[in-house]
């Protein structure tokens, strides 16, 4: 079995992740659909491991972008 790629989040993807979460927990006055959220962006980027070339390219040289639903910003 090949061995799997390691995922790396930036620091400001982290960060947003967390505002996310934050942001649907104070709206929905529950956890209930960030931890939906959170296991959607897991299954995501842990496919990102298998197959790294379905994030889309950025103009940093190793560095893809991956869109989750429809909370892409920008670039």
């Amino acid at each position: 079995m090949a061995s799997r790629r390691k995922l790396n989040w930036q620091f400001e993807a982290q960060q947003d992740r967390k505002e996310i979460f934050q942001y649907w927990n104070k709206r929905n006055k529950s956890k209930e659909y960030s931890k939906r959220l959170n296991q959607l962006f897991t299954t995501k980027t842990e496919a990102l491991k298998d197959f790294p070339y379905n994030g889309h390219t950025t103009n940093l040289e190793n560095v893809r972008v991956l869109v989750i639903e429809k909370y892409f910003d920008c670039l």
